[in-house]
């Protein structure tokens, strides 16, 4: 569940969350007024269960920071607090498998009436929610290469990123009925 929001709330990749370390370098959680995560070395498999490591993002684009408003911070600090190396360690403390994350968010959506839903779509979910922030913003977010020379003249400023954090906090609120009542849920 906390993956799952944390996906949500980050338009992260499963590969780049599952492989997120408690090292202070990758995971700064609790750096203030700004909580992020760096995105520097996403899982990759090898295609037979047992078989991951530690690869590059898709692009250099796909190396970046992902700022995180405080809710989903807290919920990722409080969900660290397993001492394992991974920040979503399996009960072992190993890194999580793809196919058993797969599998349960699975039936969680078809337990909801949607069995067509997957991973993935948190990321088109999570990019839909921020369609009237500035699109520069939302591309470096989701860590995607400029797509087209256009955007080579524009830049990221701050206030844009600062307006896809405003809209992340009012989805959750919205969605956990306030920071508070969301952080009493954990």
């Amino acid at each position: 569940q906390r993956m799952t929001r944390a996906l949500a709330g980050t338009g992260g990749r499963w590969s780049e969350l599952a492989g997120l370390r408690r090292n202070p370098a990758e995971v700064q959680l609790l750096r203030r007024p700004a909580p992020a995560i760096v995105v520097v070395e996403p899982i990759k498999s090898t295609g037979r269960k047992g078989g991951r490591y530690h690869g590059e993002p898709k692009s250099e684009a796909g190396k970046r920071t992902v700022e995180l408003i405080q809710p989903l911070a807290d919920l990722l600090a409080l969900h660290m607090a397993h001492g394992h190396e991974y920040v979503f360690a399996t009960i072992r403390g190993t890194v999580s498998h793809h196919a058993d994350y797969w599998a349960a968010f699975k039936a969680a959506a078809t337990r909801l009436g949607h069995k067509e839903w997957t991973p993935h779509d948190l990321r088109h979910s999570h990019a839909t929610w921020l369609k009237a922030c500035d699109r520069r913003a939302v591309q470096e977010r989701l860590g995607h290469e400029p797509g087209d020379v256009t955007d080579g003249y524009t830049h990221v400023q701050a206030v844009d990123r600062a307006e896809i954090l405003k809209v992340s906090l009012e989805l959750w609120v919205e969605a956990h009925g306030g920071t508070e009542a969301a952080s009493e849920a954990l």
